[in-house]
């Protein structure tokens, strides 16, 4: 009886997924005027900006491996601009995190970002190369590269749920500047989000607007 009433409710929690997604991020920044710390991986792979081979790569292989297609936002962040860091085996990417300035969507969430700053996110680790710092090592070239580019400020989110990719960051040393809590609907092509404590800078406000009502950043949440 106790196993029916679990998968009854687990297919019930499937359903409204499908409705309502439901977030809680960390906010981190990172100061890239201060001394950064250098990681190096426990494996030898290569590190370094990608190309657009590698680009098309990587979402091939995150594709096979969680049936997640990125095609189409990869090629949205490279029309924005953004860079895509890699690590290679030989020929093989085996990691990648993105890295952006600017305005522009981040998923659900709109960054607006002011000339010095930069925004990491969507990194992602061949599953049978996990636990070996690929992601940390992959972060830490990509806020090196920032800085020699004079960029003064990093900031990325993480999930509260998601203790892995915590420990990344705090690594190296990038610190929470703001907790948030946002609520998703995508069949209305809608969200809403509220900051829990600190600040969500530089997410921009949302009230239940869909996105076409955010593409003009006229001001910047400072919350």
């Amino acid at each position: 009886m106790k196993s029916l009433i679990y998968a009854i409710i687990q297919m019930a929690y499937r359903r409204i997924c499908r409705w309502v997604t439901l977030r809680l991020d960390y906010i981190y920044r990172i100061d890239l005027t201060k001394q950064l710390v250098h990681w190096q991986p426990r494996i030898p792979v290569a590190i370094a900006a990608g190309t657009a081979q590698d680009v098309a790569s990587a979402a091939e292989r995150e594709y096979r491996e969680t049936k997640i297609d990125k095609q189409r936002l990869f090629e949205s962040k490279i029309e924005n601009g953004h860079r895509c860091f890699v690590a290679k085996d030989g020929s093989s990417v085996v990691g990648y995190n993105w890295i952006g300035s600017g305005s522009f969507w981040n998923g659900i969430d709109f960054v607006v970002l002011k000339e010095d700053e930069v925004w990491c996110s969507d990194a992602y680790t061949a599953i049978d190369w996990r636990g070996k710092g690929i992601h940390t090592a992959l972060l830490a070239a990509m806020i090196e590269w920032a800085r020699r580019e004079n960029f003064r400020t990093a900031f990325t989110h993480v999930s509260a749920f998601h203790p892995k990719s915590w420990k990344a960051h705090e690594h190296l040393k990038w610190q929470v500047s703001g907790l948030y809590f946002g609520i998703h609907l995508p069949g209305l092509d809608k969200q809403w989000s509220s900051v829990v404590s600190g600040s969500r800078y530089p997410i921009q406000r949302t009230a239940f607007r869909s996105r076409k009502k955010l593409q003009s950043p006229a001001s910047v949440t400072e919350q």
